[in-house]
């Protein structure tokens, strides 16, 4: 395993840590999250999804919820065998709300990015199905590769902090902004902060 690779897996591994349980009246098993469900915490899980050929949204939330399960996140509960008929792998109702709004926000992510867009229809004069969304060329890039990902912004720091152990408190910052940047889409901002902290490296 790469660094990159290794750093955003102890990232994953300290947030899935971050969950706690409380005990409710019920027993131990009220959820207390530490931190929030957000698009930039869930990507990394979404990046090691199988996505290949055309994918709906089930599938896809069937593979993201997996990779969550397999990290410990609490709230991811498989259907029981003795509700298989109902055709859902996890159970819906048992799935914290803001990791509902997460994994829909990643959807169309991917979709909003181009590292997914619809499928073809069966005839021209139908529109393209918006239901089920074919993985891109870019998108198969994005899902195979194993750097850190700048959405992720935790993880392309710490791997950078590995590249550069003495790296400068000042140029650190000028990253880190070019990351909000980059993920506002301010794409000329971004780039302009990536010139300022390398021509600041280039003078110290």
């Amino acid at each position: 395993m790469g660094r990159s690779a290794t750093l955003e897996s102890k990232s994953i591994q300290s947030i899935s840590s971050a969950f706690r349980w409380t005990k409710g009246y019920a027993g131990w098993t009220t959820r207390m999250p530490q931190i929030q469900c957000t698009l930039e915490w869930l990507l990394p899980y979404v990046r090691r999804i199988q996505a290949r050929g055309n994918i709906d949204y089930r599938i896809f939330a069937d593979q993201l919820w997996a990779q969550l399960e397999k990290a410990g996140i609490p709230g991811v509960i498989r259907t029981s065998q003795f509700h298989a008929g109902s055709g859902r792998t996890f159970q819906y109702d048992a799935l914290p709300g803001d990791l509902k709004n997460a994994t829909a926000e990643a959807w169309f992510y991917l979709f909003r990015n181009g590292y997914m867009a619809p499928a073809a229809p069966d005839d021209y004069l139908q529109a393209p199905n918006l239901y089920r969304l074919n993985v891109t060329q870019r998108g198969l890039a994005w899902f195979d590769s194993t750097e850190p990902i700048p959405e992720h912004a935790q993880s392309y720091v710490a791997f950078l902090r590995g590249l550069v152990p003495m790296l400068d408190s000042v140029i650190e910052q000028y990253v880190a902004e070019s990351l909000v940047a980059f993920n506002r889409e301010a794409f000329f901002a971004a780039a302009v902060c990536s010139v300022l902290h390398r021509r600041k490296q280039s003078i110290t």
